[in-house]
């Protein structure tokens, strides 16, 4: 027996040790699936990109806002994971859980700054569209508006015409 080629697929390796599947179904498994979640999260982030792009300083709802806040962070989330399957390595997959909270942390952050600058016009947006997942429900205006109220800024005057405007 050596360990090369098939075998260096951790997951498939490992999916064939637990008798689960043969190698080579689990080598193609693993780079289907690796490669279907690296596609889809490079496409959240060109198109959150190019919706942001276009929305020049506006609050973007529409596109792939209308469903997600934080299409582009779930595209790098989504990259992080597809590669810890296709090829994970110790450094890899001990740094994944860290950037997957600097990633929620960072979305936490840029709903704390838009409520300050949009005011109730993205409190209203962030209580109806979840942050990363589609199926999910969105973050009470309340949650989000104690988090800006706790020091992190106030709904400004900008805000508050912004909202008036809409």
């Amino acid at each position: 027996w050596t360990f090369g080629n098939l075998e260096s697929h951790l997951w498939a390796f490992a999916l064939d040790r637990l008798g689960l599947l043969p190698l080579h179904l689990g080598v193609s498994l693993v780079m289907v699936l690796s490669m279907g979640l690296i596609a889809i999260g490079v496409g959240l982030v060109a198109v959150g990109w190019a919706t942001v792009y276009r929305g020049r300083g506006q609050l973007v709802r529409k596109g792939i806002y209308r469903h997600l806040r934080h299409p582009q962070y779930l595209g790098l989330i989504l990259v992080i994971l597809g590669f810890n399957i296709q090829w994970p390595t110790l450094p890899t997959l001990l740094m994944a859980p860290v950037l997957i909270v600097v990633y929620v942390r960072l979305a936490r952050r840029e709903d704390e700054e838009l409520a300050t600058f949009f005011g109730e016009v993205f409190l209203d947006y962030a209580a109806r569209t979840p942050a990363f997942l589609p199926w999910g429900r969105g973050r009470s205006g309340l949650e989000v508006r104690q988090r800006v109220s706790e020091g992190r800024g106030a709904l400004g005057p900008e805000a508050a015409a912004d909202s008036e405007r809409e």
